[in-house]
């Protein structure tokens, strides 16, 4: 699992980065084998530069390598990346995943974009992003982010397919691990301390997601629902994090 200290670390440069309480997307084990690369955003309501920036984040890594492609949240934005990203004749079987959630924000934040892989410390955008990704970036600046926009590129094991089916939510703050809760159990609702007060979880039937938080932006509870293996909800603010594993 990731560390403690991997993840304030993480979630102290997201605050500052992102003007604050954006985690990313998903994480996985430091151990796994797994070549996952993770892109998260605020960024502007332009569909054309939420496509030029999935375009770019997917080529990064898979070069027209074929993948399959899971796209949820804003119906609208949604419907618009499946077409536009699969008008590139993807989306059929293969051990690469691309996974991608795109949700209105309450309020707007200062555009600004993360990347991340899952076995490192995030990229400086000053030092390590591509040209590509830098005027990415640029093209931004100055602009309000309207919707957080969170993306995986995720390489399939083998050894996957053998876990168990069965799934918990792990929830870790500041002291380490605070309660492990199965999905397959009836919901109920759990409330975790964190750095501003209490963030209230609802855990069970399949799935869990944020009933209430202390923090100011409320991203959180944006994230929606937490169901699959490597699924995350964090609290950065908080530093609060619930992830769901396999049994």
């Amino acid at each position: 699992m990731i560390s403690r200290r991997s993840f304030l670390k993480l979630s102290g440069l997201a605050a500052v980065s992102l003007g604050g309480g954006l985690t990313v997307g998903k994480f996985v084990s430091n151990n796994s084998t797994n070549k996952n690369l993770i892109l998260c955003g605020f960024v502007p309501g332009d569909k054309e530069s939420i496509i030029t920036l999935l375009d770019s984040f997917i080529d990064s890594t898979l070069r027209n390598t074929p993948f399959e492609l899971s796209v949820k949240g804003d119906h609208y934005l949604a419907s618009v990346i499946k077409s536009r990203i699969l008008s590139n004749g993807n989306n059929i079987i293969s051990g690469n995943k691309v996974i991608v959630n795109i949700s209105k924000l309450n309020s707007p934040l200062p555009a600004d974009i993360l990347l991340k892989e899952s076995n490192s410390n995030i990229y400086s955008p000053e030092s390590d992003f591509s040209q590509r990704f830098i005027d990415i970036r640029n093209s931004f600046s100055g602009q309000d982010g309207v919707y957080l926009l969170q993306a995986e590129i995720k390489e399939n094991s083998l050894f996957d397919l053998f876990r168990s089916n069965n799934k918990v939510a792990v929830i870790e703050n500041e002291k380490g691990i605070a309660e492990k809760i199965s999905l397959d159990r009836k919901t109920v609702t759990y409330s975790v301390n964190g750095s501003l007060g209490k963030v209230v979880f609802n855990i069970g039937d399949g799935f869990a997601h944020v009933h209430s938080s202390s923090c100011k932006h409320q991203l959180c509870k944006q994230s929606g629902r937490a169901i699959s293996n490597r699924d995350f909800i964090a609290c950065a603010p908080n530093k609060i994090i619930l992830r769901i594993e396999q049994a």
